[in-house]
């Protein structure tokens, strides 16, 4: 058991001192595990090279049978997935593409706080990784996709990224987290497409202690994500989602407005305002769905004020919001969020958020 590691104190000093989840260099600090790994091995000759390095630093336990193709990995039905015993899959199959999951990048605070555990105690092997299927028979490096795992996978190769870029060796700098390493449990989950992963996603991030029902951001991202996998009608997955889901979780109300919006964001702006979000998570950043759910952070939103003659040359672009406003709108936010102490900081109201965006605007 991954509790049972007691890696020495010195090997632990060294790893937190390293900053692992903001990859040891400043100009990578905005980016999330699977931006920073792609990043890092942009081709697929230096993925092989990483993930044979892996294979090689991490190792096997003798003691286990590992799975080397899709038909070894036992299959469970939704909620039945305690029915089956989970097998052992090398580190070095699991895949950091774009499609490896669907609920888009983990939150680097959260991040962080599983990298605490993964320094103190090593993988935590008691909850399998719930994978993916693909039609093929053997699973080849860097292929694996997950449904439920996502934040785990990603941290830890992001450790190894980093442990691998400073040329050093992972027995060396942490052996309990190398050892728990050879044991990484995993089942297949049967669904029959991608809308149904995405949902089961969500459903298991409700539960437990430690997981929270998603946000408005975790949506958009999703559906993103399922929108490139071919699934455009992002509209017909929240009609299926809500027709299933419990009256707590369904997306209506504020969160639809917020989701709704965020969509319609210009991508510059959103993949901005995600970015300051993925770095604090969204319970620690400025923005709420309340703020998010205004219906003038739409382009083309137009303020009421002073009316302008029909032949001024303001004509039809005085009070409009534009990207470039709403791009400066969500700047602000974040200086002044950065500039606030941890104690004091308070999130903006609707209101105050509205009438910031308004000033933005005048400048363009």
């Amino acid at each position: 058991m991954a509790s049972e590691i007691q890696p020495p104190s010195d090997t632990t000093t060294q790893l937190e001192q390293w900053d692992l989840v903001t990859h040891d260099s400043g100009q990578d600090q905005d980016k999330h595990e699977k931006q920073y790994l792609q990043a890092t091995y942009p081709n697929q000759a230096l993925r092989n090279e990483f993930y044979t390095w892996i294979a090689s630093e991490v190792g096997e336990d003798p003691t286990q049978m590992y799975a080397l193709r899709y038909s070894d990995i036992p299959i469970a039905k939704p909620k039945q997935e305690g029915s089956v015993q989970p097998v052992c899959v090398p580190l070095s199959q699991f895949s950091f593409a774009d499609d490896a999951g669907l609920t888009g990048p983990p939150e680097l605070e959260k991040a962080r706080l599983l990298l605490g555990i993964l320094c103190s105690y090593g993988y935590d092997v008691e909850e399998p990784v719930k994978v993916n299927w693909k039609p093929l028979d053997e699973i080849g490096v860097g292929q694996l996709l997950y449904l439920k795992g996502q934040l785990r996978i990603l941290t830890t190769l992001s450790i190894l990224a980093v442990v691998h870029q400073r040329k050093a060796k992972l027995s060396e700098v942490h052996v309990g987290l190398q050892q728990s390493l050879q044991r990484i449990w995993c089942v297949h989950v049967e669904l029959t497409n991608r809308q149904e992963e995405l949902f089961y996603n969500l459903r298991v991030a409700v539960k437990g202690s430690v997981r929270t029902a998603p946000t408005a951001v975790t949506w958009v991202n999703s559906l993103l994500e399922l929108a490139k996998t071919g699934d455009k009608d992002l509209q017909a997955t929240l009609n299926a989602w809500n027709a299933q889901a419990p009256k707590s979780d369904k997306v209506t109300g504020q969160k639809f407005l917020t989701v709704k919006n965020l969509l319609d964001l210009p991508s510059e702006c959103r993949q901005a305002m995600f970015a300051y979000i993925n770095k604090y998570g969204f319970d620690s950043s400025p923005y709420t769905e309340d703020l998010l759910s205004s219906k003038k952070l739409l382009v083309s939103f137009t303020f009421k004020t002073t009316k302008v003659p029909k032949t001024s040359p303001w004509a039809g672009h005085w009070a409009k919001v534009t990207k470039e406003a709403l791009n400066l709108w969500i700047t602000c936010l974040n200086a002044k969020w950065d500039r606030s102490q941890k104690g004091g900081r308070r999130q903006p109201t609707k209101a105050e958020g509205e009438s910031l965006l308004e000033q933005c605007y005048l400048i363009y």
